[in-house]
């Protein structure tokens, strides 16, 4: 049995300057779960020569994808808003993206090192009695087995509270949001792998934008805007003293609207779901996310 398997909660990253171009993690963050998952894809062949056993179980192909599910603090390395939106802040939506090295660190045992990690969603979420929370969802070129080894890295601060958000719906402050996600979906091409081992390359395309809301029904303002199929604005701002993390949706159009009534003694709880879009490609961004 060894010492010590016990998982530490970190992981490693790295803004690649080129695909799978590598090298060393310039910056670790504190996680909730990591998992990344390689498949290998072998080629058993069909009843040869009388036999009823499958032929050979040569490999042909390799395949990497999983998730990273961190909490956004003042702290957070600004790689996967980099990687996973666009631009250096304020991070909007752009192309193209760059990969991630990433080293996730498993207690004593050792750590997995992945090259080449596209994110192809990043998503915001919080709710009412929870921290912000982002999920990272990954597509990656392969993985590879590093030695045993302590890292030793500041844990950072707090994450933000979803008490500490502003939620401005249409210009008005409303205290009634009890949960909000946004998530970016990059579209990567997955299976760009042509006569190679590995994936070449994980181009990522269109961006789209979506999101939920939830809040406590006590008026029809909200649900009117759907009813007409009208364009609405959202800003989600986290902050605590002098440190924050803004969200600006300057153009959504709910797509759903849903009031289930769950019992006498639960109130009314509103949730839409949303995406979002520019009227102007070159002038407006369908999501602008900025820290400071």
């Amino acid at each position: 049995m060894p010492a010590s398997i016990a998982a530490r909660g970190a992981v490693g990253i790295r803004k690649e300057a080129s695909f799978a171009s590598g090298g060393g993690i310039d910056s670790w963050q504190v996680v909730e779960s990591a998992s990344l998952n390689k498949t290998i894809v072998n080629v058993y062949q069909d009843v040869i020569r009388s036999s009823p056993d499958q032929i050979a179980g040569r490999a042909a192909h390799t395949l990497v994808a999983g998730q990273i599910v961190f909490p956004v603090s003042p702290a957070n390395p600004t790689q996967w808003f980099e990687c996973g939106i666009g631009g250096t802040g304020p991070f909007t939506p752009q192309r193209p993206l760059s990969s991630m090295a990433i080293e996730i660190q498993e207690g004593n045992i050792g750590t997995i090192y992945s090259s080449g990690d596209v994110i192809s969603r990043l998503e915001f979420s919080s709710r009412q009695g929870e921290i912000l929370r982002c999920t990272a969802t990954i597509e990656g070129q392969d993985l590879s087995q590093r030695a045993a080894g302590t890292v030793s890295f500041a844990s950072g601060d707090d994450p933000y509270l979803h008490s500490e958000a502003v939620f401005t719906l249409d210009g008005v402050t409303n205290s009634d949001v009890v949960a909000f996600s946004v998530g970016v979906d990059n579209n990567p091409i997955t299976d760009l792998t042509a006569n190679t081992f590995r994936r070449r390359d994980i181009p990522v395309t269109k961006a789209v934008v979506t999101g939920t809301i939830s809040i406590i029904f006590t008026d029809t303002t909200l649900r009117n805007r759907f009813f007409n199929n009208l364009p609405s604005r959202i800003t989600a701002e986290y902050r605590r003293a002098s440190k924050e993390i803004q969200f600006d949706l300057n153009n959504i159009k709910y797509d759903s609207s849903e009031r289930p009534l769950e019992g006498q003694t639960a109130y009314i709880l509103e949730t839409l779901n949303f995406t979002a879009f520019v009227n102007n490609p070159t002038s407006e961004n369908s999501l602008s996310v900025t820290i400071t």
